[in-house]
């Protein structure tokens, strides 16, 4: 398995989640945050950060409904791979993925 092969697993796990909650999204997410649909099928966000020196990533973050399986295992991995606290999971997060709601998780 390539790392373009783990990218594009990635990104149809992402589609099929913004597909399922294509109507949360468009009704709750669209109207309190910028995002457009980029051209390779993901929502995400967009905003201040255009110009800035940060990776496209955390520039545009990818939208994912924020009490979602999806959701879960993104916090999950962030934290298994920093064994740190809620403060540094939710940083590492921000630099891909715009949800809210992160909890204690």
């Amino acid at each position: 398995m390539t790392a373009e092969d783990i990218r594009k697993a990635d990104e149809l796990v992402i589609k099929l989640h913004q597909n399922q909650k294509s109507e949360l999204i468009a009704s709750k997410t669209q109207r309190k945050l910028n995002i457009v649909k980029y051209k390779n099928g993901i929502w995400k966000c967009y905003g201040r950060l255009g110009e800035s020196h940060i990776s496209e990533d955390a520039k545009n973050p990818t939208v994912v409904t924020p009490d979602s399986g999806l959701a879960r295992l993104i916090i999950r991995e962030a934290h298994g791979k920093l064994h740190c606290g809620t403060a540094l999971t939710k940083a590492e997060i921000r630099k891909s993925f715009g949800f809210q709601n992160y909890g204690s998780r």
